[in-house]
């Protein structure tokens, strides 16, 4: 019965397991191989080639690899490729021949690619999901090429060093879920416009890192977000004004944000169907929260916020609001977590 497996794991010594399996693995459809950090060399890719050409699945775990394993092309019925290795990958280039497998939907690998994606990619029209760990450049700057992938849904992470590198947003109409990596500490958006944020009309959850100048407003715009993470970035009021108006956020995560004034301030009617909050590693000083504020606050972790000296009374106010983390907990926050933890409908203080 072993012949007719249809999905194939094996875990171990890749370098022992691979060379003594005896039996026909050609049924196999999928395949799954769980190193112990040994070496996957050509000749575990040729091994795949050779006896397994219709697998529609192939993951490779915890196994030394330099770049993108030799074959990987010749599996033309791939639907689903991950690469998670013991190392981050310093991938040279993206191998042209992979954008010709027209059944792949998932790309999913622990590595960087350093040189820019080839303009082949347009064609992989069943493409759903493409993720670098490391992070990837979209194809080269003057791109006249004016076709898209409808179906990719997750694009992580773009590296953007140029205006540019935006641009090629427009080349995914659909994607739900986007992680954006800044390279260049220089970086200005000085042509920020409404175009790419009126193309990611599908836009549901957006990550965006290393944006030390500023954060591009045109990625803030979708009125469809509903998870937002902003990480080592400068955001103005001006753009935390249109967070606040995007009635669809639900999560917002501030970790190492620089903002232009030392206040934080949550206008009136601002967040109305935000969940969890959280602010880790802030540099303000006073926190405000306007009357209708917030009103379905879940959730608030502050943790690291050294110079913020209050925490708003109107805290107190918010009905949904069950659980409250403050790490460390200075003097100054006594007198409204005192309040908050006499609230019968407030889970927990800490």
């Amino acid at each position: 019965m072993i012949d007719y497996v249809r999905r194939l794991s094996i875990q171990g010594n890749i370098g022992e397991s691979i060379p003594s399996y005896s039996s026909d693995p050609s049924c196999a459809r999928s395949l799954f191989v769980f190193g112990e950090g040994d070496s996957f060399d050509s000749k575990h890719s040729r091994w795949i080639y050779k006896n397994m050409k219709l697998i529609r699945l192939l993951c490779l775990e915890k196994v030394n690899l330099n770049s993108i394993p030799n074959n990987i092309e010749k599996l033309i019925f791939l639907r689903y490729l991950r690469i998670w290795s013991e190392k981050v990958l310093e991938i040279p280039e993206f191998p042209a021949a992979i954008c010709n497998l027209q059944f792949l939907e998932t790309i999913d690998v622990k590595g960087r690619v350093k040189d820019r994606l080839p303009k082949g990619l347009l064609s992989m029209k069943r493409l759903r999901h493409l993720n670098f760990s490391g992070g990837m450049s979209l194809f080269p700057d003057k791109n006249s090429d004016t076709s898209s992938i409808s179906n990719l849904r997750v694009l992580s992470y773009l590296l953007v060093g140029k205006s540019s590198d935006l641009n090629n947003l427009l080349n995914f109409p659909k994607v739900r879920k986007l992680h954006l990596r800044c390279t260049n500490n220089n970086y200005t958006d000085k042509k920020d416009s409404d175009e790419v944020s009126k193309v990611l009309e599908s836009l549901r959850s957006l990550k965006v890192v290393d944006f030390r100048k500023s954060v591009p407003s045109s990625i803030l715009l979708p009125s469809t977000l509903v998870k937002i993470t902003l990480k080592n970035s400068s955001l103005d009021s001006t753009q935390f004004g249109i967070l606040g108006k995007l009635q669809k956020l639900r999560f917002l995560k501030f970790k190492g944000i620089e903002f232009s004034t030392s206040t934080l301030i949550c206008n009136a009617d601002d967040f109305t169907n935000l969940r969890v909050f959280q602010m880790i590693d802030l540099k303000i000083k006073t926190w405000e929260l306007k009357s209708s504020a917030m009103p379905e606050l879940r959730r608030l972790v502050i943790i690291d916020c050294d110079e913020l000296t209050n925490l708003p009374k109107g805290l107190a106010s918010l009905k949904a609001l069950q659980i409250v983390q403050v790490s460390p907990i200075s003097e100054r926050f006594t007198d409204v977590l005192q309040e908050l933890e006499f609230r019968d409908s407030l889970g927990e203080v800490y």
